[in-house]
């Protein structure tokens, strides 16, 4: 997406900032609610006199903290615990984590703050991330702004274009190096000004230096019997595989992704603290996301815990080259960690939050009907297995690579859809010729069924309704619900055609792509500081109590909307505290007003390296 530069300065200007929204929670407190009177809140605030730093880690997870704790490897983790308040912290399904941690900030949920998944279809056909400009209501530095007082953001999900605050703003474009070539710097974070300490923080925090981190981890490669290793790492995902890595590492995915994973929580951190400092902000939020990715890859290779069942098969060259990554990456954030807690002052409490755990899968259920389309006649590949959209006459618009209702849209002439490398499609005529291809290809569908079982491939394949036309932007022009009962099986059958053909059930389905998934719905959450008490189990969170506390800390009230869903974590905190601050409760904290409300924006490179990004997590295929 590219920022119109003028617009974006006379955003930075004019324009104010503030919210209103909605969102059920029976177990919360009843308060009375007053209207809010901005002067009162603030002079609370700075009685209270209280500093709040969030830390966010993605994908953090209890079972690897004991464990690697257990092990002496963890010691500042270890020491917080016990000196803090720690406990599970319930996620919010489905779990996506650009939606949950603009919960963290919101407090409400992905209907009522708007950002419902990490990219959605543009009119254009094109897949567009979510960006702040689709956030619907008030964060928390919003909230801060109306105070008039500085908070710092860096690297939280969809944070781009950086909203204009008091204080800093340092999107997740900017740590990631989304998006360099034709993104405007002053859309990457907020003040213009830091601009030459960002830049020298980036010149020391380099892939290099990730490198370093990667290879110390990986060890000697030579060490590996070459012949051993599996074929094909990633399955049919043609992003690399374990003789790719033996043979050049530095161009693999896996390895980069490894080594950015370092770089970037390093280069986050580290702005993190600098700015919080330069800023005196009195609430800071840092987010993390590579533990979240390296437990994708590198869950069931753990050989300090061991945490897969023996179904997980694991070679001994995949032991020696793997088995470390998942603990030597917590170790690493335990440093980190270290770091984080030198720079706090006595004023700072500090929060720890994961959005979900993780755990085992045995098989990643992530379905593509590219090859059935291919099979039937409906869809051409190129040599590099990429489809060939001259063509093709249809092709699949997968939203959520694991969701059961597919989009298959016609590739008409008549249309400006392009895919999402730019190419135009157009190998349909549209009317009669149109017609008869979704016709054809809604009666070949239909017709399948399972060898063995006899189960029906589909449960439902037609048309779409007015409804899902205007709820998709128009992207399908087919719709087939695959059966449920297809993800409850092991894919260990085959698909049968009316010719008497088949080809194996397990053709469709993305297998061992991950070892690691966000089926483990507890996060993490742990705090330590003034207002933390000693050694308490917190229980009972919730994501959606992460705002309305994080206010209430502050001496600040918590608005109404909050309450719907989450609630304040008083247990918690001290009492002396919560007796001297109880929890206030207001209406709202106003109408908000989006920053970029009406911005003209278009797709850029920015978006190609965010989709490759995506597909390297599994989120898109």
């Amino acid at each position: 997406m590219k920022i119109q530069i003028k617009t974006y300065i006379l955003i930075l200007i004019t324009i104010g900032l503030s919210l209103s929204c909605s969102s059920g929670n029976v177990n919360a407190p009843k308060y009375d609610v007053a209207q809010l009177d901005i002067a009162t809140a603030r002079e609370r605030m700075i009685k209270a006199d209280q500093k709040i730093l969030l830390y966010g880690l993605d994908g953090l997870t209890w079972c690897k903290l004991d464990a690697y704790r257990k092990r002496g490897m963890l010691p500042n983790f270890d020491k917080i615990i016990k000196k803090g308040s720690s406990g599970k912290l319930e996620s919010i399904n489905p779990m996506f984590s650009i939606s949950l941690w603009t919960t963290v900030v919101t407090g409400v949920d992905f209907d009522t703050h708007g950002v419902q998944y990490f990219y959605k279809i543009g009119k254009n056909g094109s897949m567009l991330p979510y960006t702040s400009i689709d956030r619907k209501v008030k964060a928390l530095w919003n909230i801060m702004d109306d105070l008039d007082e500085p908070s710092g953001w860096v690297s939280w999900w969809g944070s781009w274009p950086a909203e204009p605050i008091k204080g800093f703003n340092i999107s997740n474009y900017f740590i990631a190096d989304f998006g360099f070539r034709d993104v405007e710097e002053l859309s990457l974070f907020y003040p213009a000004d830091i601009s030459d300490e960002l830049r020298a923080l980036k010149k020391t925090y380099t892939a290099e230096w990730g490198e370093t981190k990667a290879d110390r981890v990986i060890g000697d490669l030579s060490r590996i019997n070459k012949g051993n290793l599996g074929k094909d790492y990633w399955g049919d995902f043609k992003y690399g595989s374990l003789n790719w890595v033996y043979e050049n590492k530095k161009n693999d995915f896996l390895y980069n992704f490894l080594r950015n994973d370092y770089r970037n929580d390093a280069l986050a951190v580290n702005s993190g603290l600098q700015m919080m400092k330069k800023f005196d902000t009195r609430l800071t939020g840092i987010y993390c996301n590579g533990v979240d990715g390296v437990s994708h890859k590198f869950w069931k290779y753990d050989n300090i815990d061991i945490a897969a069942p023996k179904e997980a098969t694991v070679t001994p060259e995949e032991n020696l080259m793997f088995g470390k990554i998942l603990s030597e990456y917590y170790s690493y954030h335990d440093e980190l960690l270290g770091q984080v807690l030198d720079s706090l002052d006595d004023k700072t409490t500090l929060i720890i939050v994961s959005d979900h755990g993780f755990q085992y899968v045995p098989k990643s259920n992530y379905i593509s009907l590219n090859p059935l389309l291919n099979k039937l006649g409906f869809i051409s590949f190129k040599d590099d297995d990429k489809i060939d959209l001259a063509t093709s006459l249809v092709h699949e618009i997968t939203v959520k690579p694991w969701d059961k209702k597919r989009f298959i849209r016609i590739n008409k002439r008549s249309n400006d859809f392009k895919d999402l490398d730019g190419t135009p499609l157009g190998a349909v005529k549209a009317g009669k010729e149109e017609a008869e291809v979704r016709k054809n290809l809604i009666d070949a569908l239909k017709n399948l069924t399972l060898k063995n079982s006899g189960m029906r491939l589909f449960k439902e394949v037609r048309e779409p309704t007015a409804k899902e036309i205007n709820e998709n932007d128009g992207q399908g022009d087919i719709i087939a619900l695959l059966n449920r009962a297809l993800f409850e099986s092991n894919f260990k059958d085959e698909i049968l055609f009316p010719d008497g053909s088949s080809i194996s059930l397990d053709m469709i389905a993305i297998r061992n792509y991950h070892s690691g998934n966000h089926d483990q719905f507890d996060g993490v959450i742990i705090m330590v500081g003034p207002l933390a008490k000693e050694g308490y189990e917190i229980k009972n969170a919730r994501m959606y109590d992460i705002a309305p506390t994080i206010l209430a800390m502050l001496g600040l009230p918590v608005a109404d909307y909050m309450l719907d869903n989450g609630k304040v974590l008083t247990d918690q905190l001290k009492d002396e505290f919560v007796k001297e601050f109880p929890v206030q409760v207001v209406e709202t904290y106003g109408e908000f007003t989006n920053a970029f409300f009406g911005l003209d924006v278009s797709t850029s490179s920015a978006d190609d390296e965010i989709r490759r990004a995506l597909q390297g997590l599994g989120y898109m295929q």
